[in-house]
């Protein structure tokens, strides 16, 4: 889902089912929470991204290309070849780049949002090979998180790596902070104030483990069964008790 602050409105991905051969993004109205129009994009659209320079939509599908909506008229504009399976997507407002994680071949695209072309393909991005891998940019130090790799916007290179328990990654712009799951399920937070040459590492104050889920204790039938039976028959006892104390007080 991506929200375009330009109109006010939400636009949600609808996948279908794998062997469609076209995907489709609905329109809703954050006025009225209503959708307004759907769109037909690339197969099995995954992320989107809002562009606001550009006033327009990239939507990643994974059958290997970028559908660009303009907000104006909800129409595709452009249709962009990239990577194989293109699953995260963000947008570099410094750079007016789009830069597509594609998952399958671990590589990243560049797009030029003033042409709406592949202007540079970072190669040697490395990622969780199970876990689809979303990407996130960084505005204080102009980078781009892809899987486990950092990316410099200015140069279009790796400058460093995360750990590689690392999957999910988003932005905190409010404590220019990097927050990731982990695939040994905690949560681990990345200061971007460090140098992008040295690499990166939680900081121990900040990471946590996520705290296990409280089960429910659970029940044999047989016991219970057992429980409900004492309960009757204590319950009859007293019934019982009561009918003859008032028989002989009679």
């Amino acid at each position: 889902m991506a929200y375009d602050s330009g109109t006010g409105n939400l636009y949600l991905a609808d996948r279908g089912n794998l062997g469609n051969v076209f995907g489709a993004v609905y329109v809703i109205s954050g006025s009225s929470n209503t959708i307004t129009t759907s769109i037909i994009v690339g197969r099995y659209p995954q992320q989107l991204c809002y562009d606001s320079g550009a006033h327009e939509i990239f939507v990643a599908n994974s059958g290997g290309n970028v559908s660009v909506i303009a907000d104006s008229t909800n129409q595709v504009v452009a249709t962009i070849p990239v990577g194989t399976y293109p699953f995260g997507i963000v947008y570099d407002s410094k750079m007016s780049e789009v830069f597509v994680y594609n998952e399958n071949d671990k590589t990243v695209s560049v797009i030029s949002d003033s042409t709406n072309t592949v202007v540079k393909t970072i190669t040697g991005v490395t990622g969780n090979t199970i876990n689809p891998i979303n990407i996130a940019y960084d505005p204080n130090k102009n980078e781009i998180f892809a899987g486990y790799s950092v990316i410099s916007d200015s140069t279009n290179t790796i400058v460093t790596q995360l750990p590689t328990t690392v999957t999910e990654v988003i932005y905190d712009s409010g404590k220019g902070e990097i927050v990731g799951s982990t695939s040994t399920g905690s949560t681990a937070v990345f200061s971007d104030s460090s140098s992008a040459s040295t690499s990166a590492s939680p900081t121990s104050s900040q990471s946590a483990t996520a705290s296990p889920t409280p089960k429910v204790p659970e029940f044999n039938s047989a016991a219970l069964i057992l429980v409900v039976a004492a309960m009757v028959a204590v319950t009859s006892c007293t019934i019982a008790l009561k009918a003859r104390k008032s028989k002989n007080q009679a």
